[in-house]
């Protein structure tokens, strides 16, 4: 929900090409796979689908790296997002490093897509949806 600006669905990060410069060099452009020489790859490897992947590598990845609007493609918007969760391919951290038998670290787990920000309203969130989900059984 946090991910997808409470649309539930896969959307495009929000920006124009401006913003999306900063991607395209130094240090962040190395580390999300963007080549200095193909200006505007932060704008073409932006946000995108349920949890956002950027840069070229995570798109190549995910085998979209020559079609990366196919992020926003239902069918492959939720291979990317379970696929990553399980594997740990957006951060090195999975799923089963934070739910496992009786383990249930719904703060830590946000660390499987993007660090710790907004982690405590974003496990609440997991929550309200836990009781739906037993509440519909």
């Amino acid at each position: 929900m946090h991910e997808t600006a409470n649309t539930m669905l896969p959307i495009t990060e929000y920006g124009g090409r401006k913003y999306f410069h900063k991607y395209d060099t130094g240090k962040l452009a190395k580390d999300l796979g963007n080549m200095p020489e193909a200006d505007g790859d932060g704008f073409l490897y932006r946000g995108r689908g349920f949890v956002q992947i950027t840069g070229r590598a995570n798109y190549r990845k995910f085998g979209i790296e020559a079609t990366p609007e196919k992020a926003l493609e239902l069918p492959t918007a939720v291979k990317i997002l379970f696929v990553g969760m399980k594997n740990g391919v957006f951060t090195r951290r999975k799923l089963s490093d934070y739910f496992s038998g009786p383990k249930a670290d719904r703060i830590n787990a946000r660390r499987i897509i993007n660090g710790t920000d907004r982690a405590a309203p974003i496990a609440d969130l997991a929550q309200c949806f836990l009781k739906a989900i037993e509440v519909s059984r």
